[in-house]
Formats: C-alpha cells, sequence, structure tokens
C-alpha cells in the first residue's frame, strides 16, 4: 500500500538550555567545533530535518506542539551545538529520500538504517546501531522464537525498510510450499503496525529494535502485545549502524554533523540522553560516515 505522505508547516525548535538541561556540563560549546556548517545553511538561518512523527521513543509530537523521543532531544541538542536552529518537516517514511535529493530538506532522520544500497543515494552520518525484533499478540500464540516459525505467516514491516528486506530474505529459507507474507500498512506510522498485530490482521510485526518496547506498551492497554528478541545481541537481530541520511555531494554538511555529534558523545550530552531514553544498549563510540553493513 503506497504511503500517504503527509505535509505539515515547519515545526521550529528555538535553541535554549537543552544542553544544560541534559548534562552536567554545562551549556553549548559549538564555537570549539572544528568544523563549520556550510554557508548557504547558515545564510538560510535554519537547518530543515525530515523526518516522521509517529515512532514511539524516538519522535512524538504532543498535543502542545512539543517533540519528544530520543531523536527529538539529539537533534535539538545537535541545533545548539553546530549554532543552528533545527526546523522539522513531517515529511513521511517513503517521502525522504526524494525531499532530500529535491532540496526540499537538508537531512533526514528517521531511524534510517545504513546500508550499501541506501548509501548509494544519500551519505549516511551514523550515531546508533539497531537490529529488529518482532512483535506479537500477548502470549505468542504462534509460539515465534526464530525467523523460520514465521513461515507462513503475515508478518508487517514498513515498506521500502531494512526489516522488509530481512523478511524477503528469510522468506526464500522456508519450507517448501510455505513463505513469510510481508504486509505493508504504512499510512499511520508505527500505531498502524501495532494496530495489525493487535486485531489480528496480522500474525507478528517486524519492526526496529529502537522502539519495539516503547510502541508495544503504547498500544490499547500496554499488555495486549509482546516483544520478541530473536538471538542474544542486546541491539537486536542483525543489528546495523542507525544514522543521519545527508546528499551525497554536501561533503561539509556531512563533516559538521559528523563533528557536532561527536561532541556531543564527548560531553556526556549523548549518555544523557541514552539513559533518559533506555537506550544505552544501542550506543556507539564514536560517530562514524557510510558504516554499512551487508544488505540482508
Amino acid at each position: 500500500m503506497p504511503m500517504k505522505i503527509a505535509r505539515t508547516p515547519l515545526a521550529i525548535v528555538p535553541m535554549l538550555t537543552l544542553l544544560g538541561a541534559l548534562t552536567g556540563c554545562g551549556g553549548s560549546d559549538s564555537d570549539s567545533s572544528s568544523a563549520s556548517m556550510p554557508q548557504e545553511i547558515m545564510d538560510q538561518g535554519y537547518l530543515t530535518i525530515g523526518t516522521e512523527f509517529a515512532r514511539e521513543g524516538q519522535f512524538v509530537e504532543l498535543d502542545d506542539g512539543t517533540y519528544s523521543g530520543f531523536e527529538a532531544d539529539l537533534s535539538a541538542a545537535l541545533g545548539e551545538q553546530l549554532g543552528i536552529e533545527i526546523r522539522y518537516d513531517n515529511t513521511g517514511w517513503l517521502g525522504l529520500q526524494p525531499a532530500l535529493e529535491a532540496g526540499e530538506i537538508d537531512v533526514a532522520m528517521a531511524q534510517l538504517s545504513d546500508y550499501a544500497e541506501r548509501e548509494q543515494s544519500m551519505t549516511m552520518v551514523n550515531y546508533l546501531r539497531s537490529g529488529s525484533d518482532i512483535i506479537v499478540p500477548a502470549g505468542n500464540p504462534n509460539a515465534i522464537a526464530s525467523f523460520l516459525d514465521l513461515c507462513g505467516l503475515n508478518v508487517g514491516a514498513w515498506t521500502d525498510s531494512l526489516q522488509a528486506k530481512l523478511l524477503a530474505t528469510e522468506s526464500d529459507k522456508c519450507p517448501a510450499g510455505t513463505s513469510i507474507t510481508i504486509a505493508n500498512v504504512d499510512p499511520l506510522g508505527d500505531a498502524s503496525y501495532a494496530a495489525a498485530v493487535g486485531t489480528g490482521v496480522t500474525d507478528a510485526w517486524l519492526t526496529d529494535s529502537l522502539n519495539a518496547m516503547p510502541t508495544a506498551a503504547a498500544y490499547g492497554t500496554g499488555n495486549e502485545l509482546e516483544v520478541i528478541r530473536v538471538g542474544d545481541d542486546s541491539a537486536g537481530l542483525n543489528a546495523t549502524p542507525i544514522g543521519i541520511g545527508v546528499g551525497v555531494t554536501q561533503t561539509e554538511l556531512v563533516t559538521a554533523i559528523q563533528v557536532g555529534l561527536q561532541k556531543l558523545i564527548d560531553n556526556g550530552t549523548y549518555q544523557g540522553l541514552l539513559d533518559q531514553y533506555s537506550l544505552q544498549d544501542f550506543a556507539v563510540e564514536s560517530i562514524g560516515v557510510n558504516t554499512a553493513v551487508a544488505t540482508p
């Protein structure tokens, strides 16, 4: 099902006291950065981040118009570190790459997995690593414990996501006469996939480990869905780098973002956010660029 790309007015995040609130290190030290923002961005006066708003634990728009989640707070801290105002565009998952290529957004940030194919269309500045978890109805009625157990079932996965690619690969390993049916129910974001599992439209949902637990807990009464971890990596199955997508020709912007994020690691802001959102298992020690792993 094709996604309906929702365009909303740009949301503006003022550069105030976020860093001081998150760490004991005081305010921003943006003047000490060894990389400067591109002049055209500075002349513009803001950095536009294309994203997908409805992602529990990562980026959620609250009723008062403010934002909650690790990505929301990290990007706001990055803006303060770089000395640039941050504006968000609710571009929608399938709209990120076209909007980046058309210059409608400056960067894309929506739990983007770094893999070789994606690096052909954007440069990835990686700040986390995350794999995949399986969300099922509470009690795990299909006794899912491995990918082989998904054979013959209807499993949700975001269109053009690493999880969809992984399911297609695993489906080829199913016993003769069976396969994994991949269901795309993108329009309302993660809530659509959670609801599909909760109401029996799909048997399971393969999703990014980063927000599997928050999304499952946000559905219904909070105990209607269950998260199944396959494998023993604390970051999830087949963990890959997660990054900010930047235009492949925007080398100066790539460097500025890499340096800015690294300074957030060095000054403790990054760790503070990991602790706040219980994402310690997904941390990286340093900010890398185009550190893709093999696509499933």
